[in-house]
């Protein structure tokens, strides 16, 4: 079973892929991961920090 951070992470990516980066707002990711808008922010502070992990992630 996936953990709620990983669940946020892949909704991230499948999101930015379709929409891009800029398109994509954090309430679609949280609704997308199944979680709510404040929890993502326990994870990750901004949508850049977001997208700082998962670039970091692939390195």
């Amino acid at each position: 079973m996936k953990s709620k951070k990983e669940k946020i992470v892949d909704a991230a990516i499948t999101l930015f892929g379709e929409n891009g980066f800029h398109n994509t707002s954090i309430s679609q990711i949280a609704k997308n991961a199944g979680v709510s808008k404040g929890l993502m922010y326990n994870y990750f502070e901004s949508k850049e920090e977001l997208l700082k992990y998962i670039f970091d992630m692939g390195a």
